[in-house]
């Protein structure tokens, strides 16, 4: 992606797609066959051109495929190709957007101007590209924060597959009752390290609760916490989930 014009930057394009290329040599035998790679550049201007007839021609074009052709303008090879967008010429609106090129094209131009998520961006993988662009415009506080209890989470839950893999190769001599046992006090110990920082301090009812939780009940856990935002969220959760021995009661008056 290249925001802004830049001198010799066909020569840049050139040279970064040499990398690639060079990789693929070995220190063992090697006889030179390469894969395909191609170079995509996605420019927020619109390049320069020799003469002013050319850039007249190319003036509806938006999207330039360059490859090596001999003097009858044949393929000369064809593992090797330039892909230049220039985003300034796609000018479709929302309504007009027919395709999944079109459509990526429109967010490549305009999604730092929307403010929420429109129709014809329905499809999961959209959903995605709105999540981590939603991330990407938190302040760095924020970002900082959000790092932060991922990490914790991703620690979560290899605490926990550990604490399974180790109980399975203790079923043989221990017993896999005694293995998950130990996995869910371990599981449970960094979850209610993590909480607080999410939804505040833990009233000693709220504690309790979550001290009682099965192993399963604490993956699921795991799994919601990212998404809460206050205490009532917890409290929510914990209502929604009966196997916990403490009353629904006590939990909405710890909650205020």
């Amino acid at each position: 992606m290249q925001l802004t014009r830049q001198a010799f930057f066909k020569d840049k394009s050139l040279f970064y797609a040499t990398f690639p290329i060079q990789g693929q040599s070995t220190k063992s035998d090697w006889d030179y066959r390469l894969l395909p790679v191609y170079s995509v550049s996605v420019l927020n201007f619109m390049m320069n051109y020799p003469s002013q007839a050319l850039r007249f021609k190319k003036q509806r074009t938006f999207i330039h495929r360059v490859e090596l052709i001999d003097q009858d303008n044949d393929l000369f090879y064809n593992k090797l190709a330039f892909f230049y967008i220039e985003l300034p010429k796609f000018q479709k609106t929302l309504e007009q957007l027919s395709s999944q090129q079109d459509k990526w094209l429109y967010l490549f131009r305009h999604l730092s101007e929307l403010v929420d998520h429109p129709q014809p961006f329905s499809e999961p993988i959209f959903d995605n590209l709105f999540e981590v662009a939603e991330i990407a415009g938190f302040p760095n506080d924020e970002q900082d924060f959000y790092e932060a209890v991922l990490k914790a989470y991703r620690d979560f839950q290899n605490v926990v597959n550990t604490a399974i893999q180790e109980a399975e190769e203790k079923a043989e001599k221990k017993g896999r009752e005694q293995g998950i046992e130990q996995g869910a006090e371990r599981a449970q110990s960094l979850i209610l390290r993590l909480l607080p920082r999410q939804v505040g301090s833990l009233s000693d009812n709220i504690y309790s609760q979550l001290q009682q939780l099965s192993l399963e009940e604490l993956e699921a856990l795991a799994d919601a916490l990212l998404d809460f935002k206050q205490m009532d969220d917890l409290i929510q959760w914990l209502k929604e989930h009966p196997n916990s021995s403490a009353s629904t009661k006590d939990a909405t008056q710890d909650g205020g």
